[in-house]
Parts: structure tokens; sequence; C-alpha cells
């Protein structure tokens, strides 16, 4: 799984450096769920509302049952290129400490839009240049997953 993902990492760096106005995406699979992170295109204008979508879809015969610590059920971080985190879609967010839960019957996948307005945890807009958008899914499915699942980075670009 570790090749195919470096495969389509590359594919889609690849075409970011062609300038290909291309969806850059990533997935992983695990058991018979798919997790997909997507953002529309591989770079973006200063100031340009930045949407990574963030899919889960069940492909096996039979229902798939997550449960969420809280009612919190994903998170977004945003990176510079190699660096430290500049935003996190959840920092200033409260939620519910209520177990949760969400069902996918076979077939169904439920997807979340975040946005990013560019901004970092002071407010202050980002510089251009290169960073990474993470996507988290905080659901786990009992009785052996105890952990939520962070994609791994999609690379984009902030630039004139």
């Amino acid at each position: 799984m570790r090749i195919a993902l470096v495969s389509l990492m590359t594919i889609v760096s690849a075409a970011a450096l062609a300038g290909a106005a291309s969806p850059v995406r990533v997935e992983h699979a695990e058991r018979t769920v798919i997790y997909e992170a997507t953002l529309p295109r591989p770079a973006f204008a200063p100031g340009e509302r930045v949407e990574l979508t963030l899919t889960v879809r069940n492909r096996g015969e039979a229902p798939v049952a997550f449960v969420f610590p809280t009612a919190q059920r994903y998170d977004l971080s945003i990176s510079r290129d190699g660096g430290a985190e500049v935003w996190r879609w959840s920092e200033d967010k409260v939620f519910a400490q209520v177990v949760t839960h969400l069902t996918l019957k076979q077939g169904e996948a439920t997807r979340f839009v975040i946005a990013w307005d560019q901004r970092d945890r002071g407010g202050g807009r980002v510089a251009p240049g290169r960073y990474q958008a993470q996507a988290i899914f905080l659901g786990r499915l009992p009785p052996d997953s105890p952990r939520s699942l962070a994609l791994p980075p999609l690379p984009f670009t902030i630039g004139p």
C-alpha cells in the first residue's frame, strides 16, 4: 500500500510541476474502507480559500460503524512544506464530549469539506510558498482500531 501511495503522490507532484490544474489527491485503504483527501488543484492565489475534501467510502458488503470519542469527526492541519504547523481547523473550536457514531451502508460514502482562509494561528495572512494539508479522520472501527487516521499530507503552493 505504501508503494501505491508513493506512486500516487509522485504522479500528482509531476502533474503539479507541469502546471496541470488537476486535483491533488491521496487515498488510503483499511479493511473495506477507502479514505480519500482531495485538493481541487496544486496551486492557489494568495488569500484564496483553500478547500480540502475528505471522503470516507465503504466498499464492503456489510455496513461499517465508526465510533468517535467526541462530536468532532475530522481535522485539518496546514504546515509549511517540511516545517511547522501554521493552522489547525479544530484549534479554536469546542466539541461536545460525548461518544458519537457514524454508520456507512454498503457502497455508501460521507464527505467533509474543510476550508482554510490562508490565515495562521494568529489571524495573519500566511506568506506565499509551499505548504502541506493533512486530513485526519477521527472515527475508529471497533474493536481493533483504537486510533484516528491521518492521511499522508497533500502538497500545494500559494503564490502569485
